[in-house]
């Protein structure tokens, strides 16, 4: 863990919106292209191989939350990447 974000989580003493600024930055410095790809392949698989699994041996309710969360993870994860670059 680095010491920024260890004096971040102390709470040191921060101007207003400097700790908010500390977080959006370490937030971007973590989330990069491999980690994107990572969760789309989350959502991916939970698609293509969990959704039809969990159809086929009947369980309908966990189909549609795989699903759901399948379609999260990729649409999410884009959407994270997109406004971490902008900001």
């Amino acid at each position: 863990m680095n010491l920024k974000f260890v004096k971040l989580i102390k709470g040191y003493n921060y101007e207003k919106g400097e700790r908010m600024k500390n977080i959006v930055e370490h937030i971007q410095g973590l989330f990069t292209l491999p980690i994107l790809i990572t969760f789309i392949l989350i959502g991916l698989f939970l698609l293509i191989v969990d959704m039809p699994k969990l159809k086929k041996q009947k369980y309908d309710k966990e189909s549609v939350v795989a699903k759901i969360l399948g379609y999260v993870y990729i649409l999410g994860s884009i959407a994270l990447f997109i406004v971490m670059k902008i900001i």
